[in-house]
């Protein structure tokens, strides 16, 4: 870093210097070629689950199925009954483990050339804190 380069933030593998933008990823800008910065969100749909309903489904027919026939059959009947019991409890405990995947907060680097994804992170605050960085060092430079 040179006697003019002032570092305005340095986290992890991340710098902002007044000269320079080092990204995670690898990813070097020049500050003086950066002409804007922003952040934007990428949203995951969620995750089917019909899966875990047909197999809960399926299980509660077993072990109704079983319990009708525990009449004529009582060792089979309750066979089938723990059976679907299980089942249904298996799909219940997949439906409930089942979760929307967290979004990922993006960098965007603008230039005259365009912009560009710089970084990405789940970490909204720190993708934040970059982008305050980074305006710092426009700034700075003047």
């Amino acid at each position: 870093m040179s006697s003019q380069e002032q570092k305005i933030f340095q986290e992890a593998d991340v710098l902002v210097t007044t000269a320079r933008i080092s990204l995670h990823g690898g990813k070097t800008y020049a500050t003086a070629n950066v002409t804007s910065v922003s952040t934007k969100i990428r949203e995951y749909s969620n995750p089917s689950k019909r899966g875990p309903l047909i197999l809960m489904g399926i299980g509660i027919l077993l072990a109704l199925g079983g319990l009708s026939s525990i009449g004529g059959n009582f060792v089979g009947g309750a066979l089938w009954t723990l059976v679907g019991a299980a089942l249904a409890y298996g799909g219940f405990l997949w439906f409930k483990s089942i979760k929307k995947p967290k979004p990922d907060y993006i960098l965007l680097i603008g230039s005259a050339s365009g912009e560009s994804e710089g970084m990405e992170a789940k970490d909204e605050e720190l993708i934040g804190r970059v982008a305050d960085a980074i305006n710092k060092a426009i700034v700075a430079r003047g």
